[in-house]
């Protein structure tokens, strides 16, 4: 009878004993299955934030809009007090430096204002004082304004002032905020029938090879070497973040003489 419950007891204890190591292994195997998969997550987590990052990384080093110009320079205005007179332009010649003046245009009776939308100007005649460089008879005193609106982007500021020697250079430019510069010539653009209140004055354009510009003032040149350059004209100078500049005026005058001599 004792021999029967002695194996009834070692059966029983056996049987424990391998429900006790089947538990244990299976539950050794589900540990490492779930360590397997927490690892593999924290892997695929891992990959995740790298390329997370890696797009972090192009954001950040993507140009914003005010730096988006043609040449990568930085558009922060300059700081006209430190002006070089003595450096040619960029399209200059050695031999001709620049002695910024500061010329009234009202004098011309000519204005010019950038409107709230940015993507339009204003140009103001007074002709009273304008139709003696436009060569014909109006009606004295009469002011008229002149819309300008066929811009693609927005404009960062507006100038306006004649160049050269002789009147019937006035020219209206556009600083764009990219750093490009558009124009209107302005006795060319008015044609002959300047004081009309139909007439309509647009932008002819971006200048070509010109960029990077914050500024745009006039200046007269003269000759530091005296046998290379003439000297004592007027020129409209586009100046850049870094202080050098473009002789607007010069780019013009060659590419686009037929708007200023041709009247």
């Amino acid at each position: 009878m004792e021999t029967k419950k002695s194996k009834l007891g070692l059966g029983i204890f056996i049987g424990v004993l391998i429900g006790l190591i089947i538990g244990l292994s299976g539950f050794i195997i589900y540990d490492k299955v779930i360590e397997n998969d927490k690892d593999k997550q924290e892997i695929k987590n891992d990959n995740i934030q790298k390329k997370d990052d890696e797009v972090d990384d192009k954001i950040d080093n993507t140009p914003s809009d005010n730096k988006n110009n043609n040449d990568g320079t930085e558009l922060t205005d300059f700081d006209i007090t430190k002006f070089d007179n003595t450096k040619p332009a960029i399209n200059g010649s050695d031999g001709t430096a620049y002695n910024l003046k500061n010329q009234d245009t009202s004098n011309l009776g000519l204005s010019i204002r950038l409107n709230n939308d940015k993507k339009s100007a204003t140009i103001t005649i007074n002709w009273s004082k304008y139709f003696e460089v436009y060569g014909i008879s109006i009606t004295t005193g009469e002011t008229r304004e002149y819309n300008v609106t066929n811009f693609n982007k927005n404009i960062k500021d507006v100038y306006i002032n004649g160049f050269g020697q002789w009147s019937g250079y006035e020219t209206a430019f556009y600083i764009m905020e990219d750093g490009t510069v558009e124009y209107t010539p302005i006795k060319y653009a008015l044609g002959n029938n300047g004081s009309s209140s139909t007439t309509v004055l647009k932008s002819y354009g971006q200048i070509p090879g010109v960029s990077g510009v914050v500024k745009m003032v006039i200046a007269e040149d003269y000759c530091v070497n005296t046998s290379s350059c003439v000297g004592g004209s007027y020129n409209i100078l586009g100046i850049k973040s870094d202080g050098s500049f473009y002789d607007i005026s010069k780019i013009l005058n060659e590419s686009y003489s037929n708007y200023y001599q041709n009247f």
